[in-house]
């Protein structure tokens, strides 16, 4: 991934998990501002 977390992207083995939880936490968010 890249941006708020480069910390993050230390853990390799972990990043892909992470973007996919990123990606569905911002698309619930934006289902509760519609």
């Amino acid at each position: 991934g890249c941006g708020c977390a480069p910390r993050l992207e230390l853990l390799r083995g972990f990043s892909p998990l992470f973007e996919v939880f990123h990606v569905y936490c911002v698309f619930l968010l934006f289902l509760s501002i519609l």
